[in-house]
């Protein structure tokens, strides 16, 4: 393997939707936890942080959410690296947010990290109809944020080095 091969660096995000109130949220659940449930190895799962208030009570009680397989979905993606070109044209351009106070040139790590997801993240298997979507900086601004992040935060503990990685 070379170099230059692109190897690209798989990232599947477990999710559930939630009823709360009248409408539905997405909840992301540990990989961990929902790979044991699609494989049978465990049926309910300890949610946190979520509390209940009994009303006739009025103490908070744990509660906790039967997790099923049915209710788990998956979205599964292929990411690329950044190149040494690619990180430094999106570190120069996120770094070119003057202060308006101090005049100082500051780091826009949100522009940072929307840079970074729209230019490693190539493939999704989020479907229109019967269609793969494109991915395109418009259709991945319309993604739940809660699902961005999340990914990010994956593609982030991969690609990001500590000092030990490192040998420093």
């Amino acid at each position: 393997m070379s170099l230059f091969d692109v190897d690209f660096i798989e990232i599947d995000i477990y999710y559930r939707y939630s009823k709360v109130g009248g409408s539905k949220k997405i909840v992301i659940i540990d990989p961990d936890k929902a790979k044991m449930v699609l494989e049978g190895k465990e049926e309910e799962v300890k949610e946190e942080p979520k509390a209940k208030i009994d009303d006739k009570v009025k103490e908070v009680k744990e509660v906790k959410t039967k997790l099923v397989k049915e209710d788990i979905k998956v979205l599964k993606t292929k990411w690329t690296s950044l190149t040494w070109k690619a990180e430094n044209d999106i570190s120069n351009s996120s770094g070119r947010v003057i202060n308006q106070k101090t005049g100082e040139r500051q780091f826009d790590y949100i522009l940072y990290r929307d840079s970074v997801v729209k230019k490693c993240l190539k493939e999704w298997d989020i479907k229109v109809g019967d269609q793969i979507a494109p991915i395109t900086p418009e259709a991945i601004d319309q993604l739940p944020g809660v699902i961005v992040m999340a990914l990010y935060r994956e593609f982030e503990k991969i690609t990001v080095y500590s000092e030990e990685d490192l040998g420093n």
